[in-house]
């Protein structure tokens, strides 16, 4: 159904990577292009890079919420 979709828009190329955080599927990376054959494995290798760095800061976004949450219900104590 996205490919569908998708080459009705123009949608030539896609991409998509999962994120993972600790081991977990967290979501996906998507790209679009409208050139065919766009995604050459240099640029798969930046992409997967940018999920790494989105992984990262995904997983520190839920430690800073646990930390938060913690020093909330000490607060509270």
């Amino acid at each position: 159904m996205l490919q569908q979709q998708g080459h009705k828009e123009g949608v030539r190329s896609y991409l998509s990577l999962p994120i993972m955080v600790q081991h977990t599927w967290s979501g996906a990376l998507n790209l679009f292009s409208d050139r065919p054959r766009a995604f050459v494995p240099e640029v798969v290798d930046v992409a997967r890079e940018v999920g790494s760095q989105l992984a990262l800061a995904l997983q520190n976004a839920r430690l800073f919420a646990q930390v938060r949450a913690g020093a909330e219900s000490l607060r509270l104590a």
